[in-house]
């Protein structure tokens, strides 16, 4: 049975995708994120990844997603996203699925709001993430 490895600057490249993800719902509207609650779930989601993918979230350090505005956030997370999936689908696709499924749950966590019902910019920008997730 052969072992996969990830290089530290593909595992870099999933954490600045994972955590930007929450990173950007907080940014879009920081009502999302307002509660401790939805944003310790957001990160426990993706603490407790299993496999290649939590063994790449949980490596030191995290990326640093000091970008300033919404839009320098994106622009670091969404290719990231993307390159993230395209890595692990031909690397080890089970761990694109279980990278997908984190990413899921973490958006799921990150996106509850008093209200029950996202902002309509959060409601895009969760599209947005199942779209460079390839669902």
């Amino acid at each position: 049975m052969s072992t996969i490895t990830l290089s530290k600057d593909d595992a870099r490249t999933l954490q600045t995708a994972a955590y930007g993800v929450v990173t950007l719902l907080a940014a879009a509207d920081p009502g999302v994120i307002a509660s401790t609650k939805a944003s310790v779930a957001a990160a426990q989601a993706l603490r407790t990844a299993t496999g290649l993918v939590g063994h790449a979230l949980n490596d030191k350090p995290k990326p640093n997603l000091k970008a300033g505005t919404l839009e320098g956030v994106a622009q670091l997370v969404f290719p990231a996203l993307t390159a993230s999936v395209r890595l692990l689908e031909r690397k080890a696709p089970v761990e694109a699925e279980n990278f997908r499924r984190t990413i899921a749950t973490a958006v799921a966590a990150a996106a509850q709001t008093r209200s029950g019902r996202p902002h309509p910019a959060t409601a895009e920008l969760i599209r947005e993430i199942d779209s460079a997730l390839g669902n």
